[in-house]
């Protein structure tokens, strides 16, 4: 276990031992819980059999309410005394966590109907998985599907080189993966160093102790929002400086000869990610957003060059974004405008 990476104690001896322990992280999302915990409660096999347990890292709104009005007395419900933050809210989650499958569900995000009956028949017939997940469905504020996650593989089974995929890129997103407790304990908490990316790097470090399951089905929803911390964290391009932290972190445990490759992919894929990402927030007027993401492209980009010209397309289109509203004006003004013209870029 390297050096920054809190430790995760095996459930004390004589303690029940649902399969499974579904622990809820929140954070002001209160308005989306009761949404989560019904796709839960829904599948709920009883109390011997699952644990449901809403961990709350001081929250201005009221989750505990939303509990009592919701499951009183089924649902689980732990307030810290002082903020966390997210990956020590997660360490928190692992801690309290009593069963033999650790789901982690944040507060505004969900599960589709089989999520626990299918992960479950896969452990059961592979117990040498050391995880499972499947792609998610993204939703929006008011619970619209907007899209899918990738597919890893067309058919239900083990991800071939699932470490080295994961090591360049993240494959998964956190509501979709459960993980043996017994993993946790192996391989330490989540990283507090890192902040939007540390539950990249702690897949990578599951995947060191053994198989893990891809689930074609779309069986989990990803909530997008403008109140998340990873919107905010996009903003400032802080989770770009993250994904590269991780990437250096993960020197540190990486098998070598392999990590180089692996590390060197990872790099571009950022650069790449932070100037699709630039071009995306210049679309929508984030010209101040868009800005940073290219800073953090060329830091992280292993071809400056490459990133350089990339840099002054976008920063070309952005020239012309800031200079349209006059020409258009202009252009107005003697009776012709410019959208009027077969070929206009305007």
């Amino acid at each position: 276990m390297s050096d920054g990476i809190p430790r995760i104690l095996p459930v004390s001896n004589g303690t029940p031992r649902p399969f499974w322990s579904v622990m809820v992280p929140v954070y002001n999302c209160a308005n989306y819980l009761e949404q989560t915990l019904k796709t839960v409660l829904a599948q709920d096999p009883g109390a011997e059999d699952m644990q449901i347990t809403v961990v709350d890292d001081v929250s201005d709104d009221d989750p505990e309410a939303v509990i009592k009005r919701l499951a009183p007395g089924r649902v689980e419900y732990v307030r810290h005394a002082q903020r966390q933050g997210a990956p020590n809210n997660f360490n928190a989650c692992l801690r309290l966590a009593r069963g033999h499958w650790v789901h982690i569900l944040h507060g505004d995000d969900a599960v589709r109907s089989g999520f626990y009956e299918v992960f479950r028949d896969r452990i059961r017939k592979h117990p040498e998985l050391v995880a499972v997940f499947c792609r998610v469905v993204f939703i929006d504020e008011q619970g619209h599907w907007r899209a899918i996650s990738d597919l890893e593989r067309s058919e239900p089974g083990v991800i071939p080189d699932f470490l080295g995929k994961q090591a360049m890129w993240n494959r998964v997103w956190t509501p979709s993966i459960v993980v043996k407790r017994s993993v946790y304990e192996a391989t330490g908490g989540f990283d507090p160093r890192l902040v939007h990316c540390c539950d990249w790097d702690m897949w990578k470090r599951v995947a060191l102790y053994g198989p893990v399951w891809f689930e074609p089905e779309p069986l989990a929803l990803y909530r997008i929002h403008s109140r998340s911390d990873t919107s905010r964290l996009v903003s400032g391009a802080k989770n770009v400086a993250d994904m590269r932290k991780a990437l250096e972190l993960s020197r540190s445990y990486l098998p070598l000869p392999e990590a180089e490759t692996w590390i060197r992919v990872g790099y571009l894929k950022v650069a790449e990610g932070a100037i699709a990402s630039a071009r995306q927030l210049l679309e929508n007027g984030q010209g101040r957003a868009a800005l940073a993401h290219l800073r953090e492209a060329l830091k992280a980009s292993p071809r400056p060059a490459t990133a350089v010209n990339s840099l002054l397309t976008v920063l070309a289109f952005l020239a012309r974004r800031i200079v349209r509203p006059a020409h258009t004006f202009v252009e107005k003004s003697v009776g012709n405008t410019a959208k009027d013209r077969p070929g206009s870029p305007w």
